[in-house]
């Protein structure tokens, strides 16, 4: 991995954008990291190149070859594949708004023998209360409210459950009934 290129890939697409580094950083990283990621003189971490990608509206693929990605999480071979590939496709899905994809995607994945079973489980959650929020302002709230179950018993499983995802369901699923 050429951490150069990579910093200078991401201060391109950054400065295409028109945005400024603080912009990008948010509360994840500091602007001090951000300008070292782009000299090239640091290399971040996959969490961090994610949360870049995200930030600048584009797939963490655009940023690194698919080489790179591979050697990001620290596996073999030319590219991401099988479970690898799946998941980084849900996950670009999802910073794209494109839930029902999300859903689809991760679906198979829900039998918690499988091995992506905790990733589907919090990215079907969040993609749920985001169709939930959208069926809502649509005026759907049948919709909203099968969605809104489906965020109570997805949160509550895997390693990536979450308490906060669950009340913000059953919130909603209150106000439906008042």
């Amino acid at each position: 991995m050429d951490s150069r290129e990579l910093g200078k890939r991401i201060k391109e697409l950054r400065l295409s954008k028109r945005m400024t580094q603080s912009e990008v950083v948010g509360d994840f990283i500091t602007r001090n990291m951000l300008s070292q990621i782009e000299s090239g003189t640091a290399l971040p971490s996959i969490n961090t190149l994610e949360y870049i990608a995200g930030k600048l509206g584009v797939p963490v693929a655009s940023l690194v070859s698919p080489e790179d990605l591979a050697w990001y999480e620290g596996k073999p071979g030319p590219s991401p594949s099988g479970l690898a590939a799946e998941l980084l496709r849900a996950k670009e899905h999802y910073h794209f708004g494109r839930f029902e994809q999300v859903i689809s995607l991760m679906e198979p994945h829900l039998s918690d023998d499988d091995p992506l079973y905790d990733e589907a489980c919090a990215l079907s959650a969040h993609s749920h209360l985001a169709l939930a929020k959208k069926k809502k302002e649509l005026g759907n709230q049948d919709a909203a409210a099968g969605h809104a179950k489906a965020v109570i018993r997805l949160s509550q499983n895997g390693i990536y459950s979450s308490r906060e995802l669950k009340m913000e369901a059953f919130l909603m699923l209150d106000e439906k009934i008042q």
